[in-house]
């Protein structure tokens, strides 16, 4: 009975894997029509409405995970690194879109999936198959030629890459239910992202209900 369960999980997974990175491919045609607003007033508003639209699916869902986590000092230290850690991954992907370093951005989901097998193996010791090594080193050569071929440090890339990759691995130590806990991170995040956003509509720079 166990290996059937196991298959069905992985097969999940893979769908969930791959849907992932097709949403993330289709973002910069998204990102791109937004390109006349402030980088940092659309993260705001991405943590904002990131935030409403989870609060309502777990009220929906009567999950009371997230009341759960709150009472544990630890998991809110957990979650408040991981918070840092996506909030500044999402601004930089967003940066990086709308100032033109698509290709950056880019990259930098080709060495995503790179960075999560080197901390796997390093942190939760796990080991690869021969047919996986191979496809790793495949695609570490197909990121290396794109690498050398960009034709100087890709910062922006790197940053994007093992930000995410720590950004996985310190959710999967903590064996964290995935919507409570970027529910969490939202919260954290949502009292800096309104402040901001009422401060710069006070100047007269917010790009909400005016463009």
């Amino acid at each position: 009975m166990q290996q059937p369960q196991n298959s069905k999980h992985y097969l999940s997974g893979l769908i969930f894997a791959s849907v992932s990175y097709i949403t993330w491919g289709i973002f910069p045609l998204y990102w791109k029509m937004l390109a006349h607003v402030p980088s940092e007033q659309i993260l705001a508003h991405r943590i904002i409405w990131s935030f409403f639209f989870l609060l309502l699916l777990l009220v929906w869902r009567k999950d009371q995970t997230v009341l759960k986590y709150l009472r544990q000092p630890r998991i809110l230290g957990i979650l408040t690194l991981t918070s840092v850690l996506v909030g500044s991954n999402w601004f930089v992907y967003i940066y990086a879109i709308n100032h033109d370093h698509i290709i950056d951005a880019s990259l930098g989901y080709y060495i995503n999936p790179l960075v999560n097998v080197l901390l796997g193996m390093l942190f939760l010791k796990e080991r690869l198959s021969r047919i996986q090594a191979i496809a790793v080193a495949f695609a570490l050569a197909g990121v290396a030629w794109l690498t050398f071929h960009f034709g100087k440090v890709p910062y922006i890339s790197l940053y994007l890459g093992f930000s995410f990759g720590l950004y996985a691995l310190l959710r999967k130590k903590a064996n964290l239910q995935s919507m409570p806990g970027l529910m969490i991170e939202t919260l954290l995040l949502a009292p800096a992202a309104l402040w901001f956003l009422w401060h710069v509509n006070q100047q007269g720079t917010g790009a909400f209900a005016h463009y």
